[in-house]
């Protein structure tokens, strides 16, 4: 194998890893943001639930739902 192939092998090893990571993080992400919509559905006055849906996705109805619950935090 030639030095340059070789190269091109660990380069495409690397991204592979980096694909497969991501990867991983976006089902852990969609798993957390799924337990904490049936959480708060459940337990609709629980604002840290609310709180961890927004930081989770960024959705400002998650926040506006945290304020309307305790709007003094």
């Amino acid at each position: 194998m030639s030095a340059f192939a070789f190269k091109l092998h660990l380069i495409n090893l690397k991204v592979l890893g980096i694909k497969t990571e991501n990867t991983v993080n976006e089902m852990k992400t969609s798993n957390q943001i799924n337990f904490w919509r049936e959480f708060v559905s459940q337990n609709p006055g629980y604002y840290e639930g609310w709180m961890e849906l927004y930081n989770l996705t960024g959705e400002s109805s998650y926040l506006n739902k945290a304020r309307e619950i305790d709007p003094n935090r």
